[in-house]
């Protein structure tokens, strides 16, 4: 619905919002003035799903494509149809766009609002359960936030960043457009972040009619909720409407935003190499986490599926995995193969072929089937979130992905392996490179410091993974290691193994190694170890096996 006021004010209005609160050209490229053209990801290709989008020069954003037409409520209601939400950042700011079906209301009575919440720490039930306003929609409780962002067209007055309490914070910029675009720059200090954070923010967002004075107004169906729309992943869960996902007052949806050191929008899980050469039983993929978080792998899903419903594969990965940021998890079409070719065992396998290694387990809320088939004529590759988010494409020879250029196929028992891990830019064709050798479990060098998602100290790798007998571990020091520092070698109940004392080592790599032995001398029995070691205050922690 348009404003009642002659269009020439609409657009003063406009103008009034994001001149006079100083928009600044991010680093980014992100100018908050109400146009969208500063953004670039290409939508995902279904509707109510979200993917992360990259570019050569290292941006990133995460993208929601939402349901066109599934607003509820009056004329001017639906005109606050949500059709996309976007999210980016630089070093100092986090950046929102929004687009409805317009036109809308820039500024006065039925102006467009948009509200956007951040759960900083994914503490169940800490912290804010509602949207701002008398009967706004809900949050779960696995999305209550610390901070959320409100728009604040009706009075002019841009934006405000508010916590549960009330208590407001500055800095906040908004600027909207009559036809239905709306972007937001929020400061990562009225977040309480002195840098970009390390771990991902949880968001929900929400379109509002609201007044002059900024209180949000019924949507004018009848139901107490008062959001226009919401994002949300109903199709997935199988109710058809917002009316319908806001008929217990909450929005059951939220995202994951992952960022670099730089402040864009990242991909915590890539895939680094797949094998599909030598028949399907032969099939693998290796996964790394390039996150600066611990992530457990039971959240995250991989398959060959490109969008829900279609018959293909997309499976979840075995509970009990906890994957440290820059480390490598195999999963197998057929463990036994695997195990009989490489002469280790994947992470997880999925044709219950071999008893030491765990089976992936179905997803059928996206496909029907848990086994991938990646055939060397083509094929894209997916990873999702906890959110269902595609967070990594890889796409070869004749596959296609919005966005995604595929990288020609590799010869026969060759495999494609990422350059960098880190290195993501959605171009396949120069990400990955044709490894004549390939290195299941193996994680090539991370490359670059600011572009790189896996900044400070880190373990580098273990190999051979499993190991026999000795063990050579890789630290990655972004500092110089007193003397005196020591790593401990842990088994799975925490028990201390045995303790191997490091040389004083400037920034840069340095080799452990361990013989395979307890501090009595004996061989440790077969099984999973850890290796740990203190760095600048922050424990860093390794995975081992020993297979006799």
């Amino acid at each position: 619905m348009t404003s009642s006021r002659p269009r020439g004010l609409a657009l003063l209005s406009l103008l009034l919002v994001s001149t006079l609160l100083a928009p600044a050209i991010a680093r980014a490229g992100i100018v908050v003035d109400g146009d969208a053209a500063d953004w670039f990801g290409q939508l995902p290709p279904s509707d109510n799903t979200a993917r992360i989008a990259r570019r050569s020069d290292g941006a990133g954003e995460l993208v929601w494509r939402d349901a066109t037409g599934d607003a509820r409520g009056s004329a001017a209601a639906r005109a606050c149809d949500l059709t996309q939400l976007r999210v980016s950042g630089d070093h100092d700011h986090l950046y929102l766009l929004a687009r409805c079906a317009g036109p809308v209301t820039v500024a006065g009575d039925s102006a467009w609002q948009v509200q956007v919440s951040f759960d900083l720490n994914r503490f169940t039930g800490l912290g804010g359960t509602n949207f701002v306003g008398t009967d706004a929609a809900g949050v779960t409780p696995e999305a209550a936030w610390e901070y959320l962002v409100q728009t604040r067209f009706g009075s002019g007055l841009g934006a405000r960043v508010v916590d549960p309490y009330g208590n407001e914070y500055v800095g906040a910029v908004a600027a909207v457009n009559a036809s239905g675009v709306c972007e937001i720059s929020v400061p990562w200090a009225a977040l309480g972040f002195a840098f970009v954070p390390a771990d991902p923010i949880r968001i929900c967002a929400a379109s509002f009619l609201s007044n002059a004075s900024d209180d949000v107004l019924p949507a004018g169906d009848g139901n107490a909720s008062r959001a226009a729309d919401v994002v949300t992943q109903y199709a997935l869960a199988g109710s058809g409407s917002t009316l319908t996902e806001l008929a217990d007052g909450v929005v059951d949806h939220s995202l994951d935003a992952y960022f670099d050191g730089r402040g864009s929008c990242i991909s915590p899980i890539v895939v680094n190499e797949e094998f599909f050469e030598g028949g399907v039983n032969s099939q693998w993929l290796e996964i790394v986490n390039v996150s600066q978080s611990v992530l457990p792998l039971n959240q995250f899903k991989i398959g060959d599926a490109e969008t829900p419903g279609v018959n293909e594969a997309m499976a979840r990965f075995p509970s009990g995995t906890l994957l440290e940021p820059g480390n490598a998890f195999v999963v197998a079409f057929r463990g036994a193969t695997f195990l009989s070719e490489n002469g280790l065992r994947a992470g997880a396998e999925c044709t219950s072929s071999d008893g030491g290694t765990p089976d992936m387990l179905p997803f059928t809320g996206w496909a029907p089937n848990i086994g991938f088939n990646i055939p060397n004529s083509g094929d894209a590759v997916l990873v999702l979130d906890r959110a269902n988010t595609v967070v990594d494409v890889v796409t070869y020879k004749n596959a296609s992905y919005p966005g995604v250029h595929a990288r020609p196929a590799v010869p026969a028992l060759h495999s494609l392996e990422r350059n960098s891990p880190n290195v993501d830019t959605d171009d396949c064709a120069t990400d990955f490179a044709d490894r004549v050798t390939p290195t299941p479990s193996l994680v090539m060098q991370f490359t670059g410091v600011e572009d790189a998602a896996v900044t400070g100290s880190r373990w580098a790798g273990a190999w051979p993974l499993p190991s026999t007998g000795h063990v050579h571990l890789t630290l990655q020091l972004s500092e110089a290691l007193g003397a005196g520092t020591r790593v401990e070698l842990l088994d799975v109940s925490g028990r201390r193994v045995r303790e191997l004392a490091l040389p004083a080592h400037d920034m840069g790599r340095t080799t452990i190694e361990w013989d395979g032995r307890d501090s009595a001398g004996r061989a440790a029995a077969a099984g999973v170890y850890f290796a740990r070691v203190r760095v600048a205050g922050r424990p860093l922690v390794q995975r081992l096996v020993i297979a006799r």
